[in-house]
C-alpha cells in the first residue's frame, strides 16, 4: 500500500469513527481511530477524535495524551484546545483549563465550544457577576442557536444560579420559571428536577 493509499484509508477510518461516536459506539470508534493512526501517524484529527472518545469514557490521562499529540501536529486547531480545557474543567484543574481557553479565544473568540467552556470556567470559579454578564451577552449574540435546547438550558441554569448568588432572587426566579415552562425541560426528568430544586433552594433562602 502506497503512502497516499494509507492516508486515504486513514481519513476514511477517521470518518467512520465519527459515525460510531455519534451512535454511542465508543469502543468501535477507538478501534477505527487507532487503525487510522497506524496508517497515518500525521493525521491530527484522528488523535483529536481519540481524545474525545477517551474523555467520554472518563479516561482523562489517555484523552489528554491524545489531544497533546494532536496539538503537536496542528497547534492552531481550536477544537483541540477546547477539548483539553473541557477535561481540565471536569478534573477541577482550572488554571490549566484557562490557559487553553485563552489560546482558543485568540484563534476564534466566537467559537461556540470556546464560549460554553469559558462560561463554565467563570461559573465554577465562582465569578458570578462575570458569569451573568458573559452568559447574557452569549444569549443575545446569536452564536448559541435557539435550536440547541440543551446548551440553552445549561446557560440559563448558570444564569439563574448566579443571580441567586448575587442576591438578585427576582431575576433568578424569573429565569427558572421560564425554563420550567419550556416543554424541553419539563419533559426531561433530570433537567426539570435540577431547576425545581434550585427554585426551592432560592425560596428557602428568601424566607430565611
Amino acid at each position: 500500500m502506497t503512502t497516499e493509499d494509507k492516508s486515504k484509508k486513514a481519513a476514511m477510518l477517521n470518518e467512520k469513527s465519527l459515525k460510531s461516536l455519534t451512535d454511542g459506539k465508543i469502543d468501535e470508534a477507538i478501534a477505527f481511530l487507532e487503525e487510522a493512526i497506524q496508517l497515518d501517524p500525521s493525521l491530527g484529527l484522528a488523535f483529536g477524535n481519540l481524545g474525545i472518545c477517551f474523555a467520554k469514557q472518563r479516561e482523562y490521562e489517555k484523552a489528554l495524551d491524545s489531544y497533546k499529540k494532536a496539538l503537536e501536529l496542528d497547534p492552531t486547531r481550536i477544537a483541540f484546545h477546547t477539548g483539553i480545557a473541557a477535561i481540565y474543567l471536569d478534573t477541577k484543574q482550572y488554571d490549566d483549563a484557562q490557559k487553553h481557553l485563552e489560546i482558543a479565544k485568540k484563534i476564534n473568540p466566537k467559537n461556540l465550544a470556546y464560549l460554553l467552556n469559558q462560561g463554565l470556567w467563570l461559573f465554577v470559579t465562582n465569578k458570578y457577576q462575570e458569569t451573568i454578564t458573559f452568559h447574557e451577552e452569549l444569549l443575545i449574540s446569536g452564536l448559541l442557536p435557539e435550536t440547541d435546547l440543551r446548551n440553552n438550558a445549561i446557560v440559563n441554569y448558570r444564569l439563574a444560579f448566579s443571580f441567586f448568588e448575587v442576591n438578585n432572587f427576582g431575576r433568578g426566579l424569573d429565569i427558572v420559571e421560564e425554563c420550567l415552562s419550556s416543554p424541553y425541560i419539563a419533559n426531561d426528568v433530570q433537567l426539570s428536577f435540577v431547576f425545581r430544586q434550585m427554585k426551592h433552594s432560592a425560596e428557602y433562602r428568601m424566607a430565611g
